[in-house]
């Protein structure tokens, strides 16, 4: 059996092995490597109750970010959002 990463290739199949009072899945080093993941890149782990799914977890904005951002939007773009306010 193989887990089927989309247009990347296959993942041999993994199997849980104890770890403290639980378990963990050991990934070949080669196959993070390659995607890019290592001992500091945070996971999101979801389930759908059939199937477990592993991404990189996405930054999630805070309000210091929006804030930025609109100021950028605001400074690049005043002209524009001045005539639109007309």
């Amino acid at each position: 059996m193989l887990l089927h990463m989309s247009g990347t290739g296959t993942i041999p199949t993994v199997k849980l092995v104890p770890h403290g009072s639980g378990f963990a899945l050991v990934f070949d080093p080669k196959v993070l490597q390659q995607l890019g993941i290592d001992e500091n890149t945070l996971l999101d782990v979801t389930s759908d109750g059939k199937v477990i799914r592993i991404s990189r977890a996405v930054k999630r904005s805070t309000a210091a970010d929006l804030h930025k951002t609109l100021e950028r939007v605001n400074s690049e773009w005043e002209p524009v959002l001045k005539k639109l306010a007309e």
